[in-house]
């Protein structure tokens, strides 16, 4: 059986410098709106935001599995 994908798509990226450290926040869509999140924190539907990279963002869902989204590249 496959994993089932979270119900969210990686709409966009966002850096900011707080303190002199760079915070990544990815913009989640999903049917429910939109969602702006960070490393560690954790969605309405249980995934917890793993890493953020440029381009992409790691969920967890409860049992331990890992899930990546990528950023489409609309060129």
């Amino acid at each position: 059986m496959a994993p089932v994908r979270p119900p969210y798509g990686l709409s966009g990226m966002a850096m900011t410098t707080e303190n002199g450290v760079a915070q990544r926040t990815a913009i989640l869509s999903s049917l429910q709106g939109v969602s702006l999140v960070k490393e560690g924190e954790t969605l309405e539907s249980g995934y917890r935001v793993v890493s953020i990279t440029d381009d992409s963002i790691t969920l967890e869902a409860s049992d331990g599995t890992q899930t990546t989204l990528h950023l489409s590249n609309t060129n």
